[in-house]
């Protein structure tokens, strides 16, 4: 998934504002998509309890909390994906204090908002969708394939993606997997031993 240098900008805005150290720095990326930084000074060392303060910060500013998931920029290995944490990289300076632990940088993302928007992309791909809990299962008729939306809410922000880009992104991935099915069952069908039910048929 690429970085949209928009969504970029409006982190760096957020990691390099001032004001009351009380009060989280909120700026909107789109609908149901929002950059928060938080300052986590006299929070203990529990990243739980660090994480509820967060939350209890944010809650009253945020619409729908209820239905949000957070995602950390600085703790990809915590939600077992590879790799290192690139967005040192693109953060610079402003990001030391988050590496620090004296600041806490988060989005919170809609899970419904989410859903529907890549639902929709998805559909318009001529796909049958159906939303089971946290994840989509996806048809192109013939194979099926399930798309698990809160890792790909974490890929999207440690990506610096939006919405439009991650669904974009979802749909390459789930054409790439019908053409592996495809190929498998076609292969699998041209094995030397394996039944053809057509010829049984005919």
């Amino acid at each position: 998934m690429r970085g949209n240098l928009r969504v970029q900008k409006i982190w760096l805005r957020v990691l390099g504002a001032k004001g009351p150290g009380v009060v989280p720095r909120i700026e909107r990326v789109e609908e149901g998509h929002y950059a928060v930084v938080c300052e986590a000074a006299g929070r203990g060392e529990c990243w739980g309890a660090g994480e509820r303060a967060d939350f209890d910060a944010v809650k009253p500013l945020i619409p729908h909390f209820s239905r949000t998931r957070a995602v950390y920029l600085n703790r990809r290995g915590a939600y077992g994906l590879s790799g290192t944490d690139g967005w040192q990289d693109w953060a610079g300076p402003l990001g030391e204090q988050v590496s620090g632990g004296g600041r806490h940088a988060f989005a919170i993302v809609d899970t419904e908002i989410f859903a529907r928007e890549v639902s929709a992309l998805l559909r318009a791909s001529g796909w049958k969708v159906e939303r089971v809990q946290d994840n989509l299962r996806v048809s192109d008729g013939r194979y099926s394939e399930c798309v698990n939306l809160l890792r790909a809410i974490v890929q999207m922000v440690l990506a610096r993606s939006t919405f439009a880009e991650a669904a974009r992104w979802l749909r390459s991935q789930l054409a790439a997997r019908f053409r592996r099915d495809a190929q498998l069952f076609a292969r699998f069908q041209c094995e030397p031993g394996n039944m053809n039910l057509e010829a049984i048929h005919d």
